[in-house]
């Protein structure tokens, strides 16, 4: 998995995320600040991505490999300054909208190989979710 990090939280999840990595899941960046980056300006946005590059690296040693927008939301911009690749996602579960284990299981079960699943493991309904569909995941093929 890829766990794309809010760099503000990582101080006070350090040993989460240091377990993560360690178990072999990438660490991305998802900003600083949860800003919706296309409404800053350069140096906001340079700031945001250097920020959380600089907290990730001091919890586990190396930069974030990827970004992923908050909210998806890029420009021509936001994509100049990012140095890492932009990731966005072909499965939106909305678990964040509707914090229910059932209706999170029905969407990721529903995704086909190779798809990207959007999911946040800061709601306890989405990683139930995930976990009660990773059988029916890893028969396609994840």
């Amino acid at each position: 998995s890829t766990f794309f990090v809010v760099g503000q939280y990582v101080t006070a999840k350090k040993s989460v995320l240091k377990e993560s990595f360690n178990n072999g899941n990438e660490i991305g960046s998802h900003s600083y600040d949860h800003a919706k980056l296309t409404s800053l300006s350069e140096s906001d946005i340079k700031s945001e991505f250097n920020k959380t590059k600089s907290v990730v690296k001091s919890a586990i040693g190396i930069y974030p490999t990827l970004i992923r927008p908050p909210y998806g939301s890029f420009n021509d911009t936001v994509s100049k300054l990012a140095d890492v690749p932009m990731i966005y996602w072909s499965v939106d579960t909305l678990d964040w909208k509707n914090r229910n284990v059932n209706y999170v299981y029905k969407e990721i079960k529903s995704a086909d190989k190779g798809e990207i699943i959007l999911l946040h493991d800061s709601h306890p309904t989405s990683v139930d979710g995930f976990i009660k569909a990773l059988p029916e995941l890893n028969k396609k093929g994840y």
